[in-house]
């Protein structure tokens, strides 16, 4: 079957070509593959305030599934990041 890996990272980018995978688990794997590529361009990204999705579609377009990373500071890390004392 052939999946197709859209990518929204602050701009949209379409897989026009997919990739042909045996099933999806596998295209499962691939996804996370792409998005750990993405991540490893620009670490920073999501901590600042972005998130990178990848979208898996099949050939008519329809949804399958999504690997959505994203961060988030807890109250402890806001305030250290910060330099003031978390309140506990």
């Amino acid at each position: 079957m052939r999946y197709f890996f859209n990518i929204a990272d602050g701009q949209r980018v379409r897989d026009d070509i997919g990739q042909e995978l045996p099933d999806h688990e596998a295209a499962q794997r691939y996804a996370v593959i792409v998005a750990t590529e993405i991540l490893q361009d620009d670490p920073q990204f999501i901590w600042e305030g972005h998130d990178v999705r990848v979208q898996v579609t099949d050939d008519r377009g329809l949804l399958l599934f999504e690997v959505l990373t994203f961060s988030n500071f807890a109250p402890a890390g806001e305030a250290a990041a910060s330099g003031r004392s978390p309140k506990g």
